[in-house]
């Protein structure tokens, strides 16, 4: 081999092994990047079980003010979490601001359209501001979801009474001592 051919191959060595460094150097920062992103992601997943753990605790105790400022942090932390939006919403709802709710539970049920607990929550809110054909219409895809649900029949039935449609209330009634 001559001096110009092992020149040239101790080049291709040379190169190789920059493209080699440069190549564990991209790993290693993947890699720590990936790592680092995974620990902020379960960094961010615990804030949130947190803060409607908390939000929870202090719902259970009666400070719903509290208890909101909770809910509004998990739902800043993951605005795509729909029991976020849901229980913040509860709260609203449990105020009696039955139309600050609505919005919530809307988007909770844009995330997440069999959300049972978001489906009945909204139909409250709109029997509680007078929405009495949405209302209806949420009761009923609440029953879809849970028919064997006793409350929600009730709820129907008294929306039904409210609206002085007492055969129909009473059919309802009927259901929900049924599955009590």
């Amino acid at each position: 081999m001559s001096a110009k051919e092992r020149k040239r191959k101790e080049e291709e060595r040379k190169e190789r092994r920059r493209r080699l460094g440069w190549g564990l150097v991209a790993l290693v920062f993947v890699g720590t990047g990936l790592g680092l992103w995974q620990s902020q992601s379960q960094r961010g997943e615990e804030a949130l079980t947190e803060a409607l753990r908390r939000g929870d605790a202090l719902l259970a105790q009666g400070q719903m003010d509290q208890a909101a400022l909770y809910f509004r942090r998990a739902v800043e932390l993951d605005p795509d979490r729909a029991e976020a939006w849901t229980r913040l919403a509860s709260v609203d709802a449990a105020q009696g601001r039955f139309a600050e709710s609505i919005p919530h539970y809307e988007r909770a049920l844009a995330l997440a359209p069999d959300h049972f607990e978001a489906r009945i929550g909204l139909a409250i809110g709109q029997d509680g501001v007078g929405e009495f054909l949405a209302a209806e219409e949420n009761y009923k895809r609440a029953i879809y979801l849970r028919p064997r649900f006793a409350e929600i029949y009730y709820n129907l039935a008294y929306l039904y009474q409210q609206q002085r449609l007492y055969a129909d209330a009473v059919a309802q009634y009927e259901k929900a001592l049924e599955l009590k």
